[in-house]
């Protein structure tokens, strides 16, 4: 069995790896999509990638995030006007009414 795990993998101080997931982890960025682009930009052009693949990748990850803060400020504001307090079911996490624009 191969335990090599990536060179990403390889950096140590201190006796701890220093990988994407403890730098993201040390900064507590919260996962997500912070994470990822953290981890794509750490990782750069070292899995042969170009400079040009690498900021469409990182152009997406970014528009889903815009998606994503807007996903949950329409949910907020549903939330808010029906009169949904914390604790109950809320539009995306299954609750009273469908998400917009997918069939149920």
């Amino acid at each position: 069995m191969n335990t090599d795990k990536g060179k990403h993998y390889r950096h140590i101080y201190r006796g701890i790896k220093v990988d994407p997931y403890r730098i993201c982890q040390i900064y507590d960025m919260g996962g997500g999509p912070r994470e990822h682009m953290t981890k794509k930009l750490l990782r750069g052009t070292s899995k042969g990638h170009d400079e040009m693949q690498l900021l469409d990748e990182l152009q997406c990850s970014l528009d889903r995030w815009r998606e994503m803060i807007k996903e949950d400020r329409m949910e907020s504001d549903i939330d808010v006007a029906l009169n949904i307090g914390a604790g109950e079911s809320s539009m995306i996490s299954g609750g009273v009414i469908p998400n917009p624009g997918v069939e149920t």
